[in-house]
């Protein structure tokens, strides 16, 4: 199966020297939605490394065929991070929610992290690692999306100028999408 072999082998390559943590989730609905799911932690090498969490189990269960994992990046350790992922994977599964695809915008209706300013997540090319990460070499392919943490202003500038605009803002003011209290850049 893809999830024990490629996918990890994919992962443990890209993070060659750091820990990778499995942790399979017990409560919630993902339980029931995406048996087996499980988050994988990216623990950081060197102080300014950021942790990665990365989804495994949400490329089984689209109701688009899209085969997507899902990466979200931090300061800190948090059980809210693996709570995100596990609730876009369950967003993935349901065809009520449409699917979670590059471009999308989704309200967690919460900061993304405790004292966080941002409270939507910004499906994302996954920038800051490049395309060998997003890029599984598997049969058939994955593709790892990078869940960015944005503001409600930058989320009604995505969706009322598109994507692009927002990201083209962000280079500009090379902000920190790693900075849970940094201000809107809108």
């Amino acid at each position: 199966m893809l999830r024990d072999r490629e996918f990890l082998a994919h992962l443990h390559a890209f993070f060659a020297g750091r820990a990778i943590e499995t942790e399979r989730l017990s409560k919630g609905r993902i339980v029931r939605e995406v048996p087996g799911f499980e988050v994988l932690v990216v623990t950081p090498s060197a102080p300014s490394d950021a942790w990665c969490y990365v989804s495994n189990g949400a490329r089984d269960i689209s109701i688009h065929g899209d085969r997507q994992e899902y990466c979200l990046l931090a300061q800190s350790d948090d059980e809210a991070h693996r709570e995100i992922l596990a609730m876009v994977a369950s967003y993935h599964a349901s065809a009520r929610y449409g699917g979670v695809h590059l471009g999308r915008v989704l309200d967690i209706g919460q900061p993304w992290t405790r004292g966080a300013t941002c409270d939507h997540l910004l499906v994302s090319l996954p920038y800051p690692f490049g395309p060998r990460f997003e890029h599984v070499p598997s049969e058939p392919p994955v593709r790892v999306l990078w869940l960015l943490p944005i503001t409600k202003r930058e989320a009604e500038l995505a969706r009322d100028d598109g994507v692009e605009a927002l990201e083209q803002l962000f280079e500009r003011l090379a902000i920190d999408t790693l900075d849970p209290r940094r201000r809107s850049a809108v």
